[in-house]
C-alpha cells in the first residue's frame, strides 16, 4: 500500500518536474524567436533607409516599424511572465524554508541521558 503511494507521489513530482522543465524551455524558444522578428525588423528598417523610392520607403518603414513593436512587445511580455513566475517561486521556496525552521524549531530536544548510545555524553 504504501510502495504504491510511494511510487504515486512519485509520478506526480516527475510530472510536475517535466512540466516546469517544459514550461521554461517554451518560454526561452519564444524569447528567442521574439529576439529574432526584432533583428529582422530592425534589419528591415536601416533597408528602407537605402531605398530610392519615396513609396517603398513609406511602406517598408511603416511595415519595419509594426513588426518591430509587435516582436518587442511579445518580447516583454515573456520576460515578464518569466521575472513573475520566478519571482513566485523563489518566494514559495522562502516560505518554506521558513516552516520548515519554525517546525524544526518547535521539536522539543530530549535530556542529555536520554539521547541514545552515544560515548560522547
Amino acid at each position: 500500500m504504501e510502495i504504491e503511494r510511494a511510487n504515486h507521489n512519485q509520478q506526480i513530482v516527475t510530472r510536475i518536474f517535466t512540466s516546469i522543465y517544459f514550461w521554461w524551455i517554451r518560454q526561452v524558444v519564444l524569447s528567442l524567436a521574439g529576439c529574432l522578428f526584432l533583428f529582422f525588423g530592425i534589419q528591415l528598417l536601416i533597408g528602407a533607409y537605402r531605398l530610392k523610392d519615396p513609396s517603398w520607403f513609406i511602406m517598408l518603414f511603416f511595415s519595419s516599424n509594426l513588426i518591430i513593436l509587435i516582436s518587442a512587445t511579445i518580447l516583454v511580455g515573456i520576460i515578464y511572465r518569466m521575472i513573475t513566475i520566478r519571482r513566485k517561486h523563489e518566494d514559495d521556496d522562502k516560505q518554506l524554508a521558513d516552516e520548515t525552521c519554525r517546525s524544526e524549531a518547535e521539536i522539543p530536544s530530549l535530556p542529555k541521558g536520554k539521547r541514545g548510545n552515544s560515548k560522547l555524553e
